[in-house]
């Protein structure tokens, strides 16, 4: 079996004093991505054969209460990698990290979800697996 690897994310989260992670969805989203992951401007989403990434502009954000003269529009922006006539993959998760992570105030509560740390995008292409990782940035 091949394997490409992808260190796709290297984010600084030490304004947050955590590491990065993935969460699956377990329905707590109405969504049809299979996990998530919350960035310092934004937030990927994994999907079956695509990865989308979601920008926001963080000093836009930060600045934004203090103006009196604020718009009602956001700046941010989202794009998407499809993995173009892939197969359709299976998801596996790993690496759980310590700690868990609640859903209380979404349709469908989910408690006691893990957190982790890579997903492989198994058999993705025949023969190719595609891993990616989350990872803080010192």
């Amino acid at each position: 079996m091949r394997y490409f690897w992808s260190i796709l994310l290297c984010f600084s989260w030490s304004a947050f004093a955590q590491n990065p992670y993935f969460v699956k969805n377990k329905g707590q989203w109405n969504a049809p991505f299979k996990a998530k992951m919350d960035l310092v401007n934004g937030t990927l989403f994994m999907e079956e054969n695509a990865i989308t990434f979601n920008f926001v502009d963080a000093n836009f954000l930060s600045h934004h209460n203090d103006n009196p003269h604020r718009s009602d529009s956001i700046q941010a922006h989202a794009y998407r990698w499809t993995f173009l006539k892939s197969n359709k993959p299976k998801l596996y998760f790993s690496k759980v990290l310590k700690g868990h992570v609640n859903f209380f105030n979404t349709p469908n509560i989910a408690t006691k979800l893990n957190k982790y740390q890579q997903i492989q995008y198994h058999e993705l292409y025949d023969g190719i697996d595609y891993r990616v990782y989350a990872t803080k940035m010192e």
